[in-house]
């Protein structure tokens, strides 16, 4: 047990003063003095101590010299920039960050993590794609492909043999009559099996195209598949970019094949090359 009477918070005599209490008075305890009393305030784990001294034993402190008072200076303003710097990737936001701070979701790493895959998409030369279907979990009704340069590699419409959802209708303005006389997708097969076999390709909300492909190949070739191409998403890329935040909607879509390909192109690459300040992030 202490050897000296504790307190708690709000209870110690008016002459007791803990070290912070004394220095906002400009005092201080004397060299070598004993504590007169603890302060304790909080519970359990929480719990705080402080030091309490007599004020009427305190004596003035000591002046800083202009030197200390640089020194403080340069200290504190080292210590604020750590606390508004971002350790992943050393942006100074002028404010400070708090502790839960995380660069999973700061601004300019997110961009920066998207930057750079969004370029490797760019250096690997991926073909973007984008299907148009009878509903959602439907068939093919249109396929756009283009090259990362915007050349249109494939651009045509399909008999989906199954009637078109009037709700898909009226998203992309494909309806039943428009497309009786077109081919079937299994009469354009070999031809989008010799653009995209080996390919990279990319589309936005990856797993609905895949899956729209898949579902025309089981059709077609009982699940055997001749366009066996890697898949990217740029919908998953662009959350990141905004932060690891969800965006279903293409920026710049049109619900139309090519027109949506256009804009995952438009989209991936300013994804590639991002604003290097904090605006807007």
């Amino acid at each position: 047990m202490s050897a000296i009477p504790e307190y708690k918070w709000g209870t110690a005599p008016e002459h007791l003063k803990t070290r912070k209490q004394l220095a906002e008075s400009g005092l201080r305890p004397p060299q070598k003095a004993k504590p007169m009393g603890q302060l304790f305030w909080g519970k359990g784990r929480k719990q705080r101590y402080a030091d309490l001294f007599d004020s009427r034993e305190a004596i003035p402190k000591r002046k800083e010299t202009e030197a200390q008072v640089a020194a403080r200076g340069k200290a504190l303003e080292k210590r604020m920039a750590k606390l508004s710097t971002c350790h992943g990737c050393g942006t100074n936001f002028g404010s400070t960050l708090g502790r839960n701070w995380d660069p999973d979701h700061c601004p300019v790493c997110c961009r920066l993590e998207a930057s750079g895959v969004a370029s490797g998409w760019i250096d690997k030369r991926v073909l973007i794609a984008d299907f148009e279907t009878t509903d959602l979990g439907g068939y093919a009704v249109e396929l756009g492909i283009i090259d990362i340069d915007g050349n249109t590699l494939f651009h045509e419409r399909f008999n989906p043999l199954v009637p078109i959802e009037p709700d898909a209708s009226r998203v992309h303005g494909i309806r039943d009559e428009d497309v009786r006389a077109c081919p079937t997708f299994a009469e354009r097969i070999e031809t989008i099996a010799q653009i995209v076999n080996g390919a990279v390709i990319v589309a936005y909300n990856a797993w609905f195209d895949r899956g729209v492909l898949n579902r025309e190949l089981e059709r077609v070739q009982g699940g055997h598949s001749p366009c066996k191409a890697k898949w990217e998403c740029a919908m998953s890329l662009y959350d990141v970019f905004r932060g690891r935040e969800r965006s279903v909607q293409l920026p710049g879509g049109t619900h139309d094949a090519i027109g949506d390909c256009l804009a995952v192109r438009a989209l991936v690459l300013s994804m590639a090359n991002p604003a290097t300040d904090t605006e807007g992030a």
